[in-house]
């Protein structure tokens, strides 16, 4: 978990999340979000990762990792 400085801002979230997870490459295959306009870059995230990105229904949280 990591404070984001500037806020819920794409660009800001993208790095911080490949950052944070890019050591465990090898480890993600998968990441599911909400719809929240901080993962607008989510293509960037699934680039470097090389992971599927994936959204929750909405009114599903069940279908975002606990």
């Amino acid at each position: 978990m990591e404070k984001l400085t500037k806020g819920k801002n794409a660009e800001g979230l993208a790095d911080a999340v490949i950052r944070m997870m890019l050591p465990y490459k090898e480890c993600v295959h998968t990441i599911t979000a909400d719809n929240g306009t901080e993962f607008a870059r989510h293509e960037k995230i699934a680039d470097k990762l090389d992971a599927r990105f994936f959204f929750a229904h909405l009114y599903s949280p069940w279908e975002r990792g606990g």
